[in-house]
């Protein structure tokens, strides 16, 4: 799965995470594809917490405890972990992270969700910046697909303004130059496979 491409966006507040998911909901886009990933609370020493993979957040038994605009996304956990604190994830990540936790060791000096981030093509340069954004209260929206569904996704979440938002190709999908050279649509192509926007 580390051949994805990806965007990730850095929202402030949980309002702006959720109009970031109705807006991609409204667009048509693929909510299988969307996950959002927030801090609870700032305690975090033991690893727990609840998963439910394969529901609508909004059907699922533990969705009540998440922002209602999340309700489009598909998985759902809470853990509480270390280096992290308690949070919750809706969408894909959830899975991810799971994965993350069952293998009790996350890579290198990463928190489980920096190890889930890793584990579908996120740079470990960038992880550690939204490692640190989710300690800072922050929201975390990622998208993963190809490299068309990552622009359209790019062009939808540009408009509901994000803090920070990254778009990570795949080696062997980047799009051509024209695509990314275009400084004043707010696309910059950096040669270690990543453009920010």
């Amino acid at each position: 799965m580390s051949e994805t491409n990806s965007i990730v966006a850095i929202y402030g507040t949980d309002v702006e995470s959720e109009s970031a998911v109705m807006e991609l909901h409204k667009s048509g886009f693929d909510m299988r594809k969307v996950s959002v990933v927030a801090k609870c609370s700032d305690n975090g020493t033991e690893l727990v917490g609840s998963c439910n993979i394969g529901d609508r957040l909004g059907d699922s038994g533990i969705g009540g405890a998440f922002p209602a605009g999340w309700g489009f996304l598909v998985d759902a956990a809470f853990f509480e972990a270390p280096g992290t604190g308690a949070v919750m994830i809706g969408g894909p990540l959830a899975m991810g992270v799971a994965a993350a936790i069952e293998e009790a060791h996350p890579i290198g000096n990463l928190t489980v969700i920096g190890t889930a981030l890793l584990n579908v093509g996120i740079p470990k340069s960038t992880i550690l910046r939204y490692e640190s954004a989710l300690r800072e209260n922050k929201f975390l929206l990622s998208v993963h697909g190809p490299s068309e569904e990552v622009m359209k996704a790019r062009h939808i979440l540009r408009l509901t303004r994000p803090e920070e938002v990254s778009v990570h190709f795949a080696a062997e999908e980047q799009p051509s130059p024209a695509k990314t050279s275009r400084v004043s649509e707010g696309l910059h192509h950096t040669p270690a496979r990543q453009a920010d926007i």
